[in-house]
């Protein structure tokens, strides 16, 4: 099961701190999709964790009709 973190209208310092520690947690092979307002972050999130250790899926940036923007990371 893929976990969603949803960061439109949160506390983004916080939300990405949670999905952070939830990315550690994480096995190999394993999705998370990642859901802001804004570019900046999905960006953020993808500068923050581990090199090497997650690949991009995919990226969204109309997610659902332009409520906001949609990343998928793997770790690797």
């Amino acid at each position: 099961m893929m976990k969603q973190f949803d960061l439109r209208n949160t506390i983004i310092p916080l939300s990405l701190l949670q999905a952070t520690n939830h990315f550690h947690k994480m096995q190999s092979g394993e999705s998370m999709e990642i859901i802001c307002n804004d570019a900046d972050p999905a960006s953020d999130i993808r500068t923050i964790l581990p090199a090497g250790r997650f690949e991009v899926v995919s990226v969204e940036d109309n997610y659902q009709n332009g409520n906001g923007y949609r990343t998928v990371i793997r770790k690797l």
